[in-house]
């Protein structure tokens, strides 16, 4: 009876190891960008959030950001530019987001690059 409850505990164990692996993409967080409705110098602004699906922390994450451009000045608290790589500034806790905003005629086309998973 204690073999059957102890391979039953660790078939539990394994399903939900694979179940929250296979909802990420490890090193890889989403990004979304909607308008925000605002005009800054008759240029809409854009409200980006980068998204971490999974069970870990998501640390040093950069971004794609090729030809970025804005007239409303990034908050450098969350995302510090180095041509055309951004590295946000924060780590981005299991399951939230972090978000930034820009203003420009049209989205930028912003991507994951790269980040590291922390789950100690």
């Amino acid at each position: 009876m204690a073999g059957i409850i102890k391979l039953l505990s660790m078939v539990l164990f394994f399903a939900l190891m694979t179940k929250g692996s296979l909802q990420c993409n490890p090193g890889k967080p989403t990004v979304k960008q909607v308008t925000t409705g605002k005009q800054v110098e008759n240029k809409p602004e854009w409200n980006v959030t980068v998204t971490n699906e999974c069970p870990c922390v998501q640390t040093e994450v950069k971004l794609s950001l090729p030809g970025f451009q804005t007239v409303e000045k990034v908050d450098p608290s969350i995302l510090v530019l180095d041509g055309s790589v951004g590295v946000l500034q924060q780590n981005i806790n299991p399951l939230s987001g972090i978000s930034f905003t820009y203003a420009w005629d049209t989205s930028n086309p912003i991507s994951p690059l790269s980040s590291k998973e922390n789950c100690s």
